[in-house]
């Protein structure tokens, strides 16, 4: 996804399209080009739906773009609680996805509520299914903000195609905890997920489609990871802290997908989770555990040459043998990015690998 605060270009994955988006305080605007520099279209705004939108191309423009992995798509966020979804290689919208701030159950609609409970050992978290009529928590500028704070905070605040750009993630300003999940090609909201906390981003896995992790703001969930997956029957809550010692994150932490290819769609998806001191590996493994291929499967056996020394990982993670510079070395010394992520079970080493056996 890329915010687009000035002029900003966008290369289509597959390098056939240039889309150059003029600021938002020019409107909508953005400029089509082919590979060989030509411009092919230039699209003016979506098409007012309603009389209340007659007036839709005086407002502020394009706040920020995202390509589907095919090129197929790109989807339009605008300081507006709707996303425009135009198709290529005409670039004609194809659909306008509005968000509201009252959500009513549906056939084929999950909507799942999450649960801060307390209880002796701290906090237990999980998610509910709402079956009423739902109104996620909303954000209001306070009286003291200024108009040009309150225009920047409000339209999409995240969107995201997964692997197959067959479903659309989104997240607006005026609800910072909750994600919706559209079907584009039911043009129907398929997943709402309402978090106790804010959400600082949303990620589909890279290669593996209608999986999405989710990461929230806020101290006591930097050891969180949320995971929705279409066929799970409730979306995952992983807690790395119970892998640390003493449940606690030192420094900055990292959570992101493992990127394993999916060749003949055997991929395992995986988590891979670090602080300034450890590292973590969480795979997703539905059925018994020694039943199941991990990503890392043969990282964990130590290797021989030929003249008996330990070859190095192959994935170059942890350097094996005495006297070279451990994984916590290199967490020391280089920066890392404050992200949020989760799981369970007593530390054994530095850099650890774990199976998530799902229902």
């Amino acid at each position: 996804m890329e915010t687009l605060d000035a002029q900003g270009i966008s290369w289509s994955p597959d390098g056939k399209w240039l889309a150059v988006v003029e600021s938002a305080s020019q409107g909508h605007k953005i400029l089509f080009y082919t590979a060989d520099g030509h411009l092919f279209k230039t699209w003016k705004g979506p098409k007012p739906c309603s009389h209340e939108e007659k007036d839709v191309d005086c407002g502020a423009g394009v706040k920020m773009v995202e390509w589907s992995q095919d090129g197929r798509y790109l989807g339009v966020g605008d300081f507006s609680q709707k996303v425009t979804l135009l198709s290529a290689p005409t670039f004609t919208e194809t659909m306008r996805l509005e968000h509201t701030s009252t959500i009513k159950p549906a056939t084929g609609l999950q909507i799942w509520h999450e649960q801060v409970k307390s209880s002796p050992t701290g906090l237990v978290r999980s998610y509910i299914a709402a079956t009423q009529i739902t109104c996620p928590p909303t954000s209001t500028p306070s009286p003291s903000t200024s108009s040009t704070s309150t225009a920047a905070a409000s339209g999409t605040a995240s969107l995201t195609l997964d692997a197959s750009g067959t479903l659309l993630a989104t997240r607006t300003e005026v609800l910072p905890t909750t994600v919706f999940v559209w079907d584009l090609a039911s043009k129907l909201l398929r997943t709402v997920l309402i978090q106790h906390s804010p959400i600082a981003k949303i990620s589909w896995h890279p290669f593996i489609p209608e999986l999405l992790l989710l990461r929230c703001e806020g101290d006591e969930c930097r050891s969180l990871a949320y995971v929705w997956e279409s066929s799970y029957e409730v979306p995952k809550i992983v807690d790395f802290s119970v892998q640390l010692p003493e449940g606690k994150i030192t420094g900055k932490a990292v959570i992101r997908w493992l990127a394993t290819s999916s060749d003949a769609g055997t991929a395992t998806p995986a988590l891979f989770f670090s602080d300034t001191q450890d590292c973590i590996l969480v795979s997703f493994c539905e059925g018994e555990e020694g039943d199941v291929e991990v990503p890392w499967k043969e990282a964990e056996k130590k290797a021989v040459d030929i003249y008996g020394q330990l070859e190095e990982s192959p994935l170059n993670l942890v350097p094996a043998g005495e006297g070279k510079i451990s994984a916590r070395d290199i967490m020391d010394s280089e920066a890392t990015i404050t992200m949020f992520g989760a799981f369970a079970d007593e530390v054994d080493d530095t850099f650890q690998f774990k199976k998530f056996i799902g229902p």
